[in-house]
């Protein structure tokens, strides 16, 4: 099972260990699900994790949160993002993440984000709130 994290996910476990997020980056290291991400995802993964109000809550210094998203970047298939479609005008942000996921072949995008979760699906690839991803692994 193949699966691309929104940074909202990745961000959100990093801020409590016991929330679906932080569920969801145990079954990761667990292997027990394969996580795809792309360069401009990592990127953003960094970028998100290194916010002043983020930092304040899971105390990482920059050095620590460039070794969580390199040790995230061993573990994943780091796929090539060919070009970027648009799919969500209202929040073009997002259109890495399908890229990603169309790119690695995904069958799921995990995110909290309600433009992503709208969409439902995109070329065979179900988004899914974390809750249901929970759900999904323990099948």
């Amino acid at each position: 099972m193949r699966a691309v994290l929104d940074t909202n996910i990745v961000v959100s476990s990093y801020l409590s260990s016991t929330g679906a997020p932080g569920r969801i980056r145990a079954a990761l290291e667990q292997h027990r699900f394969d996580l795809v991400v792309s360069e401009p995802l990592l990127d953003e993964y960094t970028r998100a994790l290194n916010y002043p109000r983020v930092v304040a809550r899971h105390r990482l210094t920059a050095g620590e949160i460039a070794e969580q998203v390199d040790g995230i970047r061993r573990i994943a298939a780091l796929v090539a993002l060919a070009d970027l479609p648009n799919v969500i005008p209202e929040g073009p942000e997002d259109n890495k993440v399908v890229a990603t996921a169309v790119a690695g072949s995904a069958h799921y995008i995990v995110t909290g984000d309600d433009d992503l979760l709208r969409m439902g699906e995109y070329e065979g690839i179900q988004v899914l709130s974390p809750a249901l991803f929970l759900a999904v692994l323990q099948r």
